[in-house]
């Protein structure tokens, strides 16, 4: 095949398919986040950053919360007005130091809602993490402005099995460096 026939080949079959290909992957493509953000109700403006949540639908009464600490989404969230204290925490992710909990030690966490009031800010509500999530109560109630914040330790993490293989390849990883390199060296 000649270099002519190689380019009339290429015009005539292949092109034309891959662009037939192209063109059908582009009208089966999956709509972009905006649109999916439209068929859901958000308006134009109305989008997640890091830090910042709206979680409200156009029209719908809203209030403002700011969620700080030990939490795993901290910030700020525009959340509907009679949201609760749970689906808040549910809202942010719930306390980040959960994830280390072992069965003979869970993680002191504090919760507690700070509120501005006529006088200043004061702490209107305090329980630990444990008695919310064992004990039947209802959650009080969050209003525009309220701070929750999340405070606790992280347990101690213990070693796992990732933790001895990565000590094991690193000193493999040195005996072979002096084993290759420097004992030949030495050697000569």
């Amino acid at each position: 095949m000649t270099e002519t026939d190689t380019k009339h080949h290429y015009s005539r079959g292949v092109l034309p398919a891959m662009l037939l290909g192209l063109l059908i992957l582009f009208s089966h493509a999956s709509p972009a986040m905006a649109q999916i953000q439209q068929r859901m109700g958000f308006q134009p403006g109305q989008v997640n950053v890091p830090g910042y949540y709206d979680l409200t639908r156009p029209g719908q009464d809203a209030v403002n919360i700011n969620i700080w600490g030990a939490v795993r989404t901290a910030g700020y969230y525009v959340v509907p007005a009679g949201t609760d204290l749970s689906q808040m925490l549910s809202f942010s992710g719930g306390p980040s130091t959960l994830g280390e909990r072992r069965r003979d030690r869970r993680p002191d966490i504090t919760v507690s809602i700070s509120r501005a009031m006529s006088e200043g800010r004061k702490i209107v509500y305090i329980a630990d993490f444990n008695y919310l999530i064992n004990e039947a109560q209802i959650y009080p109630i969050l209003e525009d402005g309220d701070i929750i914040i999340l405070e606790g330790e992280p347990l101690p993490r213990r070693w796992e099995a990732r933790d001895y293989l990565s000590l094991v390849s690193a000193t493999v990883s040195v005996l072979l460096l002096v084993d290759r390199f420097i004992y030949p060296i030495a050697r000569n």
